[in-house]
């Protein structure tokens, strides 16, 4: 399994948006087009703890690539829960708690959590 025979790139996503919107625009349906965008307010919603600072984000979010079993692998943040002004704290214990993240904890308290 690799992410380019699942995943579209880039290109086919500005090209599927500039056709969503023009038809939108045109065939006057603005309100349908709203439901095509459900999916990326939800992923907005989902990684705003790391793009407002709430939980660490790493520099490069890319993911990393497992040689043991030679497929691709999530990116990680690690950090200390304690260190996290109290809406992260908030935040990192309902990710962790809904399992909406993968967490590692080590014993010395640290956390290794997946990237949102």
């Amino acid at each position: 399994w690799y992410p380019s025979r699942v995943f579209v790139g880039d290109t086919f996503c500005y090209f599927a948006g500039m056709t969503f919107a023009v038809v939108a625009i045109l065939g006057h349906f603005s309100k349908t087009l709203l439901l095509f965008f459900i999916p990326q307010i939800a992923n907005f919603l989902y990684s705003c703890p790391q793009l407002f600072k709430m939980i660490p984000c790493p520099r490069h979010r890319m993911p990393s690539l497992d040689p043991k079993s030679g497929k691709i692998d999530m990116s990680y943040c690690e950090f200390t829960p304690d260190e996290l002004p109290s809406l992260g704290r908030l935040i990192y214990k309902i990710l962790k708690v809904t399992r909406m993240v993968k967490v590692v904890e080590h014993k010395d308290g640290t956390v290794k959590m997946n990237n949102l």
